[in-house]
């Protein structure tokens, strides 16, 4: 929706998988979270992650782009403030862009985990 907003009235989300940048490899095997994040980024960003490919596509750098068009959009998202795959940062970070661009749009930060 913040890519192609002529095709959209609206967009809406429950924890998104938001990264602020491509996670790199995992300091070790033993962290489950990082080898997550990583292999998430990898099946949505090319393996290794493409930062140019990132940058073209990441809902964030979309909303700092395209903040002109989306503003015609309805935007709704949400995520727990314990989310196991600390998707509350980036959820956050867009709430931060789509609030400096004037964009309207409701974000729920509520207490709970990922599901």
């Amino acid at each position: 929706a913040f890519k192609y907003p002529e095709m959209f009235a609206g967009v809406a989300t429950h924890c998104a998988a938001l990264f602020i940048e491509p996670p790199g490899p995992p300091k070790s095997p033993d962290d489950r979270l990082g080898v997550w994040r990583y292999d998430m980024a990898k099946s949505l960003y090319g393996d290794p992650p493409d930062a140019a490919f990132f940058k073209a596509n990441n809902p964030l750098d979309l909303a700092q782009a395209n903040a002109a068009k989306i503003k015609k959009l309805k935007i709704y998202f949400d995520v727990g403030t314990e989310d196991r795959y600390k998707f509350d940062v980036g959820n956050k970070k867009l709430a931060e862009i789509l609030t400096a661009a004037g964009v309207k749009h409701e974000f729920r930060l509520v207490s709970g985990k990922h599901g």
